[in-house]
């Protein structure tokens, strides 16, 4: 089976931005559920305060599992709440290729993409698989990129790729071609949602 990540986007509430240590009992339950293998937080760079909670599993059955576990998953919702300060938005991607690197790297962009009217999901596979496969030039400074479809919305994909620093994507973005390139055909497909995010992965 494919790998699984859930990202959580979170409108972050005032006592986690003073102390984020506040949900390590929550990344602990997560930490510890069957399936998972991998659990990271980080803030959005560019308002600052949208938290992202990304959790990698072995499977979209081991996250249905840990979900039907009532005790530990009423202990999570109870401490994650004090992360927030509104309703969060949840998807789970199945990403090809490996995602890993990119939640490693100094920074992580996560790009939504929700398909414009009239597109099909095989108009953004075909602007994609180029790039993931190494078939478009883009900078260096890289560390890789994979996409996926999400689980909840035929229409949303997300184009996750690293960086070492949000400088080198805007610098790319001004220079490269072929980057270029990319994003004026995306744009004749997809309403576009970049983000980037530096990534801290919890450890037991």
């Amino acid at each position: 089976m494919s790998l699984i990540i859930e990202v959580a986007r979170i409108p972050s509430s005032e006592a986690y931005r003073k102390d984020p240590s506040i949900i390590n009992p929550a990344l602990e339950i997560l930490a510890k559920a069957k399936g998972v293998q991998g659990v990271f937080t980080g803030i959005q760079v560019e308002d600052k305060t949208t938290l992202y909670l990304v959790v990698v599993w072995e499977s979209l059955d081991a996250h249905k599992a840990a979900i039907e576990n009532a005790d530990a998953s009423s202990k999570f919702r109870e401490i994650i709440t004090q992360a927030g300060s509104g309703a969060p938005l949840i998807y789970r991607i199945p990403f090809k290729p490996n995602p890993i690197p990119q939640l490693h790297a100094p920074i992580t962009e996560f790009a939504f993409f929700t398909l414009l009217e009239g597109k099909q999901p095989e108009d953004i596979r075909a602007i994609l698989a180029p790039m993931v496969v190494g078939q478009v030039t883009i900078p260096d400074g890289t560390h890789g990129a994979s996409f996926g479809q999400t689980v909840e919305r035929e229409d949303v994909f997300c184009f996750l790729i690293g960086w070492d620093t949000v400088e080198i994507h805007e610098k790319g973005k001004a220079e490269n071609e072929k980057l270029k390139e990319f994003i004026s055909r995306l744009a004749d497909v997809v309403h576009r949602e970049p983000r980037h995010v530096p990534l801290t992965e919890f450890k037991l």
